[in-house]
């Protein structure tokens, strides 16, 4: 068995790995983006010739490549900025990251700048950009007050739990703003963040 598939065994210890690898329809896919920017998040953690080693693929921005193999990049990525382990914190790092260094691109600072850093209107952007990002499940957010509202996830085979919520954590600090986030889980691919701010 070799190092990769050792670690991969490893993490699906301390997350469900595998049963998520097992339930992702084929059709089920991301875009090449996502996969470049988990190897950024670990080139600015000075762990990229690690994760190169272990994970040498190379994804063209534009392309759609299946979910599962995202899955396994962000827990390979999850489990070297941490431990396998610890490889929720680690994936949760890896979405914040992600989001925060998006924000700080051209692109992002364009369309943060377009949104009025309005914490609702940047999330009604996640929402738009995932339907542009992914072939799979449905993210609807709900508005339930001025300063709150619902990120509902319905087949969502990213961990809600970890990943997504360091993603939606990186989003509000991109544009300045404290948000508290609470996970409420119907499932393993469905539920939602609570989110005030």
């Amino acid at each position: 068995m070799d190092e990769r598939q050792r670690l991969l065994d490893e993490i699906s210890e301390y997350c469900d790995l595998r049963v998520r690898l097992a339930t992702i329809p084929p059709s089920a896919k991301w875009r090449g983006m996502y996969f470049n920017a988990v190897s950024g998040v670990l080139e600015r953690a000075g762990k990229l010739g690690e994760y190169q080693r272990l994970m040498p693929e190379t994804y063209s921005p534009l392309r759609m490549y299946p979910a599962g193999e995202l899955l396994e990049h962000v827990a390979v990525a999850g489990a070297l900025l941490r431990s396998p382990q610890d490889v929720h914190a680690g994936m949760h790092e890896v979405g914040r990251d992600n989001a925060l260094y998006f924000a700080r691109r051209l692109l992002g600072r364009t369309m943060l700048r377009l949104l009025d850093e309005d914490p609702y209107r940047v999330l009604q952007q996640g929402v738009a950009g995932r339907r542009q990002s992914a072939t799979y499940g449905r993210w609807r957010l709900e508005r339930t007050g001025e300063r709150s509202a619902l990120m509902h996830f319905e087949q969502e085979y990213g961990w809600i739990e970890s990943y997504m919520l360091g993603a939606g954590i990186g989003t509000f600090e991109s544009v300045g703003v404290t948000g508290s986030f609470e996970v409420e889980l119907d499932g393993p691919y469905d539920g939602r963040h609570v989110i005030r701010w």
